[in-house]
Formats: C-alpha cells, structure tokens, sequence
C-alpha cells in the first residue's frame, strides 16, 4: 500500500480537480459561452488530471477489493477527455467536431459505476465513503445525460457540477487514509502489521 502522505495527496488532487469543475460551472451559469472559452478548456483538462488522482486513491487504499482493474474504465475514459482537449487546443477551437469528449465522459460514469459497485462489495470503506465512488456515476446518468436527452443539448452547468461528486470522493479518500493509518499504528502496536504499510 502507497504511504499515507501520497494517499492523502490523492484526495487533495481529486478535491481540487472537482472544485476546478465547480467554479467552471458558476462561470457558466452566468453567461459565459462554453464555444468561445478555450482558456476554459485549459483549466478543464487540468481539472481531469488532478480527478485521476481520485482513481490512484481507490487504487492505493484497495477500496475495490479484487475489482481494482475496473479502475482502467474511468481512465481510459479521462485518457479520451485528455485527447479530445488535445484536439481543441491545436485548433484553438470549442467548436471542433470531434467524438472523445463524450465518449470520455460515458467511459467515467459507466466505469465509476461499476468502481462504486464493486467498492460496496469489497466492504473495505464503510458509512459514508462507501458510496462516494457510486455517486460519481449515478450523478451523470441522472444528471447531465438525462438533460441532454430532454433538451438535445450538452448542459455544461450540470456537467461541471460533476465536480462535487469528485471531491466527495476525494474527502473518502482522505478520511480513509486516516482511519488505515489509525488502524497500522494500532496493529503495530500489538505486533501484528508488517512495517511497510505505510511509510511516512
């Protein structure tokens, strides 16, 4: 298991790339045309970036049991994302026909899904946090792709709201890394966990 320090640090990053996304979202909400804010899409690649630290997070705590390889569904859906900003910058243009971007975004909720499901089951994460890889993914289902539906349009406002659910899990990870390291400290102490469990 990766030390505390760089799991912590994984929540931080998650935290950060969902409170990117929010402040997207109010910048949205207010007028600002999504088609004519290429620095926007900069801070939102960004924000994809620093949300990958939510899957290290997962992936370093174990929160998915055996199910940890469906952790390579949401990345390969922010690698997507990442592609398709790549594609957006070299023509410095919002308005490029191009598929990566929503395929990206169903990879995440599809594969959050499946991550938040197999969290549960695991029962590695217990209250609250259990749930926060889930919610990840219902939220978009029920959220930004039902808009779309409905109206035949992107809601960026809703999509950009999805950050509140990644810095959910982003406090999970870190309230968990605590609890692991309460736990180490009190194994070690009754001599019963190995000493690279965490290393400070």
């Amino acid at each position: 298991m990766a030390n505390s320090k760089k799991i912590r640090l994984a929540g931080v990053a998650s935290i950060t790339g969902g409170l990117i996304q929010i402040v997207l979202g109010i910048l949205l909400s207010t007028g600002m045309d999504p088609d004519i804010m290429p620095y926007g899409q900069i801070a939102y690649s960004l924000s994809v970036l620093l949300l990958s630290g939510g899957l290290l997070g997962l992936l370093w705590l174990k929160a998915l049991g055996r199910g940890k390889w469906l952790l390579v569904i949401p990345l390969l859906g922010f690698v997507s994302q990442e592609i398709a900003h790549g594609i957006i910058f070299y023509y410095w243009d919002n308005t490029v026909n191009q598929p990566f971007k929503p395929i990206g975004a169903m990879l995440v909720a599809v594969g959050m899904v499946a991550c938040g499901i197999a969290t549960i089951r695991a029962k590695v994460w217990s209250g609250w946090s259990k749930v926060a890889p889930l919610l990840i993914g219902v939220y978009f289902f029920l959220g930004p792709l039902i808009a779309l539906i409905v109206t035949k349009e992107p809601n960026f406002v809703l999509i950009m709201m999805w950050g509140l659910f990644w810095a959910n899990l982003g406090f999970a990870i870190i309230s968990n890394a605590k609890a692991s390291e309460i736990r180490f400290t009190n194994d070690i102490n009754k001599g019963v966990a190995p000493y690279d469990t965490f290393k400070d």
